[in-house]
């Protein structure tokens, strides 16, 4: 964006030292580039959620770069995940793609009819996202304890999470507040742009084998069945992440303080 960068200029004018912290840095093109390296120079520090950005970023020569994971790690909750059950919390956006809602469809389906699962809550936490979850719902409803949340899940009630082994969504933030909850996340995801960050991110933090894209052979019942081992590498990726991001953000102060 040419007027951020004017701003980040003026800033960098005037003594600031400025950072970008936990972006997706995208580009496509020669011009992208050039705007993306002429952006760079105002900037005291990028820090990417993704280790696929940064070295993108790199090839550029843009060298004030490194990796940071999502904010999301640094949640810390303050009640234990308890659940002993095969709970499954499913919440998706609409990306208008009549074949990725079969897909989504057809994995859920394949899900209800293993009875590898104790219950299904459908719900959401972006309000724009009611009426599909809603619409899923209703497709399912007729499967033994499978249930809708009427109510947005509201940062009050994030220990919501709690009472879930795994959940699956197409938003990164269902997926990664799950994960801080000591949650498996399992991402179904398309080829659209709007969830396209996921896989990077997934990849940066070791859970790419979680991942359901197009490109991919995915057995969403065999994670399912191997709940325990998905569940003891989630709670070791949570720490490490937690302790890489409370790093780099003290180098951030560090570097601002030695500026």
């Amino acid at each position: 964006n040419l007027v951020i960068g004017m701003i980040f200029n003026l800033f960098k004018r005037k003594g600031v030292n400025s950072f970008l912290v936990g972006n997706d840095i995208h580009f496509k093109g020669s011009m992208d580039s050039f705007m993306v390296k002429h952006f760079s120079k105002n900037v005291a520090k990028i820090l990417c959620r993704s280790e696929e950005n940064v070295r993108a970023l790199k090839k550029l020569s843009v060298n004030q770069v490194g990796y940071i994971p999502d904010m999301c790690f640094g949640y810390r909750p303050t009640q234990n995940n308890s659940c002993t059950t095969k709970a499954i919390a499913i919440s998706f956006r609409d990306l208008e793609d009549v074949s990725y809602d079969d897909k989504i469809r057809r994995t859920i389906q394949s899900i209800l009819e293993s009875n590898k699962y104790d219950s299904v809550v459908f719900f959401y936490q972006v309000q724009r996202d009611y009426d599909y979850n809603k619409r899923l719902y209703m497709y399912f409803q007729e499967y033994k304890n499978v249930v809708f949340k009427e109510e947005c899940l509201e940062w009050s009630d994030l220990s919501f999470y709690n009472r879930f082994r795994f959940t699956l969504s197409n938003r990164l933030h269902v997926l990664l507040l799950g994960l801080v909850h000591d949650v498996t996340p399992i991402p179904l995801l398309n080829s659209d742009s709007k969830t396209n960050k996921i896989i990077g991110i997934f990849k940066s933090i070791g859970l790419s084998g979680l991942v359901n894209e197009e490109s991919n052979n995915f057995d969403i019942n065999s994670i399912l069945q191997d709940d325990s081992k998905w569940n003891v590498l989630v709670r070791d990726i949570k720490e490490r992440q937690f302790e890489i991001l409370q790093c780099q953000i003290n180098s951030l102060f560090n570097l601002s303080q030695n500026k």
